[in-house]
Parts: structure tokens; sequence; C-alpha cells
């Protein structure tokens, strides 16, 4: 598995994805009290009414006004008797035109008024379908994670709301990293370009087995920003940038943008970010982006024809998360010398969650040389897992050793089968295992932000 699928596996086995509980846009980031306080605004449900209620003027005030409406949906308990006046403010703001204040009302109202959380969702195949379509059809390894909510899934389950929560308290420890002149430059930021949300990461790598550092390295962003007030900051603050701007097929703008070193930066109109380099090498980066945006208007063959194709096919249409690859011959020979002994040539990691509020599924599926390669893997890997459960029992009691070893005991329960040549298992995470694992995901969090 690539070190860029490192990642996306830890969010995976977490289950944050198909939730919409974790934060994706600069607002929902925002430490609200910071903010107020550096602003000289008073966190009161009268002034936060009237900074939400009324129509901005400027990015500042627009991005202000997406704080004022989270205030007083997360502060339900402190709108005393401007409760009513809250009600009516937000059912008007949820009704507006579309766009970020609107998201942000809903939500709120919502909280007043008791009611379940309605999130934004990804349709299905989002994964399978689009995610990729941008990449090359010679990428090897590939992932993609999507914040979004998965299609159906019900947001006011008592676990649910519980699992926000507990998103919420790792994202303050987090937040405590923050020095204070980068959130300094992050408010400067929101206050001149505006919100930016992300819904959808997806990477793809094409290896070059004879030249190490020459890998071509491709990454897509996809949610919302405004393209020409992001430019006009960067132009900005970064002068010594070098900018490219053209026209797409559809008329959206395109924007380059090339540093001294690896990736080159692409903005596509309003909602999409590409970036392409290789792994060293500092020539070529612009054209492999220029070959990523010829895949996306059909000019070159995508990912989606290409070896990795066949896979996305076995993928779940609800999936919130893939990890797939076909494992290049030199590192399945390095791998051959581990105390596996053999890895698949092809594999799959996914996540679905199940739709009901009670839980989500791993599933991994490994493409073998031979029935035996096979049956070594599926035989072998709750052996190498007790192992790494043996090592840690010597380790000092530290909270990352701790989640460590619950790691381990959980992807010990996987059973792995095998089909002729196939590995494949499942495991099923309980909405009890889920909250075990953010807990001790949040002592260690809250371990390396308190020293």
């Amino acid at each position: 598995m690539s070190f860029a699928a490192a990642p996306v596996f830890l969010v995976l086995l977490l289950g944050l994805g198909g939730s919409g509980h974790v934060p994706h846009d600069l607002a929902s980031f925002i430490e609200l009290n910071d903010y107020f306080t550096r602003g000289s605004i008073e966190a009161k449900a009268d002034n936060l009414l009237r900074v939400a209620a009324r129509p901005p003027t400027d990015v500042k005030e627009s991005f202000g006004q997406l704080l004022a409406i989270r205030w007083l949906g997360e502060n339900t308990d402190q709108l005393g008797e401007q409760k009513d006046a809250v009600r009516k403010a937000l059912q008007q703001l949820a009704q507006g035109p579309e766009g970020f204040a609107r998201d942000y009302a809903q939500i709120a109202l919502a909280r007043v008024e008791g009611k379940p959380l309605t999130h934004r969702t990804f349709a299905r195949d989002n994964l399978r379908k689009d995610a990729f379509a941008w990449f090359p059809e010679q990428v090897q390894i590939a992932g993609a994670f999507d914040f979004r909510a998965a299609p159906g899934q019900k947001t006011g389950a008592a676990h649910e709301q519980a699992l926000g929560k507990q998103i919420k308290d790792i994202q303050a420890h987090f937040q405590k990293l923050i020095p204070t002149p980068a959130k300094d430059e992050m408010y400067i930021f929101a206050e001149t370009v505006g919100n930016v949300r992300i819904d959808r990461l997806s990477f793809g790598i094409i290896y070059d087995a004879e030249n190490r550092g020459n890998e071509q390295i491709f990454a897509r962003g996809t949610g919302r920003f405004d393209h020409k007030r992001l430019v006009d900051y960067l132009r900005q603050t970064l002068p010594n940038l070098k900018f490219d701007e053209k026209k797409g097929p559809r008329g959206e703008p395109i924007t380059f943008i090339t540093f001294e070193q690896p990736p080159t930066f692409v903005l596509i109109g309003d909602a999409e970010v590409l970036i392409a380099g290789h792994g060293v090498r500092k020539e070529g980066n612009s054209e492999l982006a220029e070959l990523a945006l010829a895949v996306r208007d059909g000019k070159k063959p995508s990912m989606l024809k290409g070896p990795l194709g066949k896979l996305l096919e076995e993928a779940a249409p609800e999936a919130s998360g893939l990890i797939l690859g076909e494992i290049p011959a030199i590192a399945r020979a390095e791998l051959a010398r581990t105390p596996v002994g053999v890895t698949p040539h092809q594999f799959t990691l996914e996540c679905a969650r199940d739709g009901t509020g009670e839980g989500f599924a791993l599933r991994f599926r490994g493409h073998m040389d031979n029935e035996a390669d096979a049956k070594r893997l599926a035989g072998s890997f709750k052996d190498l897992v007790k192992t790494g459960l043996d090592e840690i029992k010597n380790q000092p009691q530290r909270p990352e050793i701790e989640l460590a070893k619950l790691v381990l005991e959980t992807i010990q329960e996987v059973d792995l089968k095998t089909e002729a040549t196939k590995v494949i298992g499942e495991l099923r995470i309980a909405p009890e295992t889920q909250k075990n694992l953010l807990e001790k995901t949040g002592e260690a969090v809250k371990k390396a932000t308190d020293g």
C-alpha cells in the first residue's frame, strides 16, 4: 500500500466517511470564540442574530454571517427570549438562494427546532464512476474519500449524535496545534476569499520501477470555492508563483499555478482543484496536469478503462472510501521478504455505511497469483496481527500505543476467506467499537497537543 494511502486507510477504519459529521469546510473548522474575540464581536444571541440576519455587503461579512448562523445552531440553550426571532430568521435564510448561508441555516434551524439534521449526501457510484475519472489509465494505486453523508444515511440516531460530538472534540484538540500567526493568516484568508469546502478527495499514482522519484502523482479535490477571489489572494500573498489562465471547453475558468518545485496546481471553475507532479523530478509537472485535463475531456483514456477499472466494478456503489491498486512487481518482491511472504497483485479496500446509523463495514479483496498464495495469505493474517499485539505488550502505556492496540484487536476479527485465487474479508464495525476507536484517537491527539 502506498504511503499516500495511509491517511485514507485511517479514516476508513474510523468510519468517518458517510456520516456527514466530519468538518470539511473552513467555516466549520473555525474556533468560534477565538474568532469572535479577535474581531471584538460579543457572542450573545441578540448580537449574532443581527449578524446572521443582515444581508452581507462584502466577503468578510458573508463569512461572519456563516459563523453567526453556526453559533445560533450550536448554542440553542443560550437563545433565551430570542429563540422565536432566531427561528424566523433561520427559516428565511434556509429558503434563500443556493449557497453556504442556506446550507448553514438549514442545519442551524434543525438544531433550534430539535429535529434530525439533514446533511448533504453524495450520489451512488460517486467514487466508482467520478472520483477517479480524471486520472490516466496507467494509474496503479488510487484512493478516494468522501466527507458527505452516505445516501439514505439517518443522522438522528443517538449514535450519530455521539459520533458528531466525538469528532468535534478531536477537532478542538487539533486546533490547539495551530500557532497564533497561522490562525491570523487563516482568518485573513477567510475574510478575503470566503468559505472553502472540500466534499471529496482522490489520488492516483503511476510508478516508474526503473526511476524511483519519477512517479506520476495526481490528486483531485472536489468541493466549492470562489475561483477569482482565490487566484487574487494567491497573487497578492505569493508573488513568486506563476499563473497561467485559460478557458475550458465549457467556458469554465482554468488557472495553472506553478511553483519552483512540483507539483502544479490547477483551479477549475468554482468546484475542482487538480494537483499533478512527479515524485522528485522538477520538470514536466504542468504536462501531467494537461494530461489529466485531456482525460477529463475524453481525449485520453481514463483509469476507469485501465487495469483498475475492473476492481472498481467490484466496489459497492454506496462506498464512502476506497483504496485500490495493482502492486508493482518490484514492491511485491520486497514484500515477499517480509513475514507475510506473499502479497496480492491487485487489491481493494472499501468502507460503506449500512444506512441505519448502526455502524459500517470494511471490505477487503485481494487477487493472488495462484490458489496456494491465496491460502497462505488468508492463513497468515491473524498470526501477523498477533505478532503485532505481542510486540505492543512490551511498549509503555501511552495513548498512541493504546490506539494501535485497539486497532490491531479490531482488525484481528477479520476472517479472511479464499475463492480460488481471490482473498476476501469483511470487518463490521459496531457503534460501540467505533466509539472506542474515536475515544482512543481523541486521547492520542490530546496527548500530542498537550505535550
